[in-house]
C-alpha cells in the first residue's frame, strides 16, 4: 500500500485543483466525507487526492462472495479520484461504465451522498460528473 500511496503523493505535486464550483458541489452532496479532497503528506502539504485511503461499508450491493484481509464482504478502500477520466471499468470490479453509474452503486456508510447526488437538477448533476472527470 505505501507504493500506491507514494505514487498518488508524486501524481498530486503536479495536479491543480480544477472549478471551485464543482468541488463545492462535491462537498454538498457529501462525497468529500470519504473521497477526502486533501490528505496531508508527512511534511505537512496538503495533497489533493480525493480519498481518505480508510475502509467502508458500501453496503450489500458492493458486496463480494469473499473476504480480502480484515475488510469484510462489504468494505472498501475509497479509491482516489485523481485520473478519473482516464479509468474505464470504475468500481473494485469494473462493473460500473460510467462515473454517475459508480455515484448510483454506492450503498451503506455512502448511501447518503448517493442520494443527494441523484436529488440534484440536471444541470448540477451535469456540473457535478463534469468536475469529477476533471479530476
Amino acid at each position: 500500500m505505501q507504493s500506491h500511496r507514494d505514487e498518488l503523493e508524486f501524481t498530486a505535486k503536479f495536479y491543480q485543483l480544477p472549478d471551485p464550483e464543482g468541488l463545492q458541489l462535491f462537498t454538498d452532496t457529501g462525497c468529500a466525507a470519504c473521497h477526502h479532497p486533501y490528505v496531508r503528506n508527512t511534511e505537512g502539504e496538503a495533497l489533493p487526492l480525493f480519498t481518505d485511503l480508510l475502509l467502508h461499508d458500501m453496503g450489500p450491493g458492493l458486496a463480494e462472495d469473499r473476504t480480502v484481509g480484515s475488510a469484510t464482504r462489504s468494505e472498501w478502500r475509497t479509491a482516489s479520484l485523481l485520473g478519473l477520466n482516464q479509468k474505464s471499468g470504475l468500481l473494485h470490479d469494473g462493473r460500473a461504465a460510467t462515473v454517475k453509474q459508480a455515484v448510483e452503486a454506492h450503498g451503506g456508510e455512502a448511501q447518503y451522498s448517493t442520494t443527494r447526488f441523484l436529488a440534484l437538477s440536471e444541470t448540477k448533476m451535469l456540473a457535478l460528473l463534469r468536475f469529477l472527470r476533471g479530476l
